[in-house]
């Protein structure tokens, strides 16, 4: 905790790390770096968490009494988020400061540890077969033991592969040996041998406190120890940075994201999740099983897809060719942006399914596809995948019996998305969505849109919206879909100051009306503010970047690997969704400002000429030394590819939303900033014409200029 001079506001980008019991309703810029650090670092800021009255929650008042301010905050790791359980400020308490005492009530839980009586995966040590002698020691023994088995061309084949499987096991356990389990492999006899002499020392001490002779020995045990132990842990640390940096001189790229993945060590809690009454796991069929239905799955997957593609609409963007989540977050970015400048009213609808693959009738399915004119074969073995399906439930290295599963959709079957989408289809038939639906352009009307099982339905008023979701409801019904009430939120966006609904009622359901919403990983607001989804960008990257620092700072690593891990690991995160932003010079402002933080880590502190101490580097030296493509080129040069992209598709709805405009007329006063007014920008900064539509239809030409510009 600490005097941070930062406010937290309750914006919802920031609920990750904050609450929403804040005194402010908006974060200054001390307040944003402090949520960004808290994300990057696996902090929360409890502070703001604990419902309590505001008298309680400032901490700092100005001399004339008229500003009350919290900018006095708590953070605790996220492990730990419910040991503290009261924050407060103590008014009472004479502290002879402008800032308030802060109590913190604090109640540690020790967690319970469970121990089953079950034998645990053993894992080989695989990494040993690197070594040429191993793997000639191990290829030899699987030989020597293949031939005293004497398998021959007439044995069953299940008897087959039991005796291969079982001489690989032995062979890999009596050659390579079981992986050894350690929490910290750092932590070596070194180590141990230094915590033994701290423990020596430290009841040596306890026997008579007041000998000061022990007590400065177990002082010094206790710095040595602690010494001994950063020391080890730096050097393991420095020797994977060694060899990923080895990797990235061989190419060995999957191996050196392996390493830096390692090093990262985020905690990450262990759920207990698809218990049966005895707390046992479900899982699937063995291995060898598995790749065999893989491989069905595979050769039956691209014969369904090829018709359904056929079948489903252009609503749906999920699981289908040369669509992406970018499609959609793009169509609604827009019918946003053009309803807010002609000032129309959206109001949308997030639907949500309470666990859409699993309640599927198969019947249902079936019967959707004889329907459509799926090939009787096709129908047939669909039938056969999906009906009667058997899993097995595992813990450790015991399985039990075969289990009949008779509903749903197989989870993780490359299958399941595809025939989803059939199923969706016919729901949104039964719908008979009108052409006067939804949002209405000038040659269209858009009322709903889907991406696998997230559905999004907007109309132009309340009441529209009610029925559309009704007709919806009625006919997912039929098929076994049910509406999940407390995920399925509202927003209502008006340039009107209209009264705040806490929430909307349509048939027997409550949703709740948000400010904000996260679809397919991009944040839309009611006020239609890109400035947001660019701060939950950043904060994204921070905590990408903090989980690297070790890395970026680190002298093992050269220079050119640290750039590749920021343009591979961190910049993507930030970028992305970045083709459907119309960017403000504010917003490419914060982009640069991160994008310097992340360098100045990475090519560290340079030393002054002048004063000779250790300085950062100026912003003109980071331009020399990083030669690549700044952020916000990598973001306009996204930009431009996506916008040459839309106009040659061949899905509809892209086309309409760049080119058609609500009915009615636009009023007063200088729109928002659009996002084609930075098309033409970007075309133009290269020496494009200002009609950029003409220039994206040749895709080599388009493609060129974006890289080159234009002459």
């Amino acid at each position: 905790m600490g005097d941070l001079n930062a406010k937290i506001g309750k914006e919802r980008v920031y609920q990750n790390v904050a609450g929403m019991h804040s005194l402010h309703e908006h974060s200054n810029d001390n307040g944003s770096r402090l949520a960004n650090f808290a994300s990057g670092k696996g902090l929360i800021i409890k502070s703001t968490m604990l419902p309590r009255k505001d008298i309680y929650k400032y901490t700092w008042v100005s001399p004339d009494g008229r500003h009350k301010n919290q900018i006095d905050h708590v953070l605790i790791n996220n492990r730990f988020r419910n040991s503290i359980t009261n924050v407060r400020t103590l008014r009472g308490a004479d502290a002879d400061s402008d800032h308030l005492l802060v109590g913190i009530w604090i109640r540690v839980k020790f967690k319970k540890r469970y121990r089953h009586n079950l034998n645990t995966i053993d894992r080989y040590d695989i990494e040993k077969l690197e070594e040429v002698n191993i793997q000639k020691d191990y290829g030899r023994k699987i030989g020597e033991t293949l031939k005293v088995q004497q398998i021959t061309n007439t044995d069953d084949v299940n008897d087959v592969w039991i005796k291969i499987r079982n001489t690989v096991q032995l062979t890999a356990k009596t050659i390579i040996g079981i992986k050894e389990k350690r929490k910290k492999p750092w932590f070596n006899q070194i180590c141990e041998d230094a915590v033994q002499r701290r423990k020596i020392a430290r009841e040596e001490c306890l026997k008579d406190t007041n000998n000061e002779e022990r007590t400065a020995d177990f002082s010094r045990r206790r710095k040595e120890a602690h010494n001994i132990i950063r020391g080890e842990k730096r050097k393991y640390i420095q020797n994977i940075m060694k060899d990923a940096e080895q990797d990235f001189r061989l190419n060995r790229t999957r191996d050196m994201y392996k390493r830096i993945n390692g090093i990262k060590g985020d905690f990450k809690k262990k759920e207990r999740f698809l218990k049966d009454d005895d707390g046992m796991l479900i899982t699937t069929e063995k291995e060898i099983a598995e790749q065999w239905r893989k491989y069905f799955d595979g050769l039956l997957n691209y014969r369904i897809k090829e018709k359904a593609d056929q079948i489903i609409g252009h609503y749906q963007g999920g699981f289908r060719t040369d669509r992406s989540t970018t499609d959609q977050i793009f169509i609604i970015r827009q019918l946003y942006q053009k309803s807010w400048e002609f000032d129309k009213e959206v109001h949308t609808l997030f639907v949500d399914f309470k666990k859409a693959y699993d309640s599927i009738h198969r019947e249902s399915l079936l019967n959707i596809m004889k329907e459509f004119h799926f090939p009787q074969k096709l129908v047939n073995l669909v039938s056969i995948s999906v009906m009667e399906t058997l899993i097995r439930i595992q813990i450790g290295n015991l399985v039990t019996e075969p289990t009949t599963v008779n509903s749903g959709l197989r989870q993780g079957d490359s299958l399941s998305p595809i025939l989803f989408n059939v199923v969706l289809e016919k729901v949104i038939r039964e719908m008979k969505i009108g052409s006067n639906e939804g949002i209405r352009l000038q040659d269209t009307s858009i009322g709903l849109l889907a991406y696998a099982d997230d559905i999004v339905l907007m109309e132009e008023s309340q009441d529209r919206l009610k029925i559309l979701f009704s007709r919806l409801h009625k006919a997912a019904s039929k098929v076994g879909l049910c509406v999940n009430e407390e995920k399925t939120e509202y927003m209502f966006l008006s340039r009107r100051g209209l009264p705040f609904w806490q929430s909307i009622k349509i048939d027997q359901y409550e949703f709740k009306r948000v400010e904000q919403f996260k679809y397919l990983g991009s944040i839309l607001s009611e006020k239609n503010n890109v400035a947001i989804e660019v701060a939950a960008r950043i904060q994204a990257g921070n905590k990408c970047y903090y989980g690297l620092t070790k890395v970026l700072s680190s002298r093992v690593v050269s220079r050119r690997m640290k750039e590749q891990l920021y343009t591979s690991l961190i910049r993507p995160v930030v970028v992305y969704g970045s083709e459907t932003w119309p960017l403000r010079k504010m917003d490419e402002h914060r982009f640069m400002v991160f994008e310097r933080k992340v360098l100045r880590k990475i090519y560290g502190p340079v030393k002054d000429e002048i004063t000779g101490e250790w300085r950062r580097r100026k912003n003109l030296e980071l331009e020399t030394l990083y030669s690549s493509s700044d952020i916000l080129e990598v973001i306009r040069g996204r930009r431009l590819r996506w916008a040459g992209h839309a106009w040659r598709s061949q899905n509809p709805l892209l086309h309409a939303v760049i080119e058609q405009n609500p009915v009615g007329k636009r009023p007063l006063g200088r729109p928002k900033m659009r996002w084609e007014d930075n098309i033409k920008k970007d075309v133009e900064h290269l020496g494009g014409c200002a009609n950029w539509r003409n220039l994206a239809l040749d895709r080599e030409g388009w493609k060129l200029g974006c890289e080159t510009g234009w002459s």
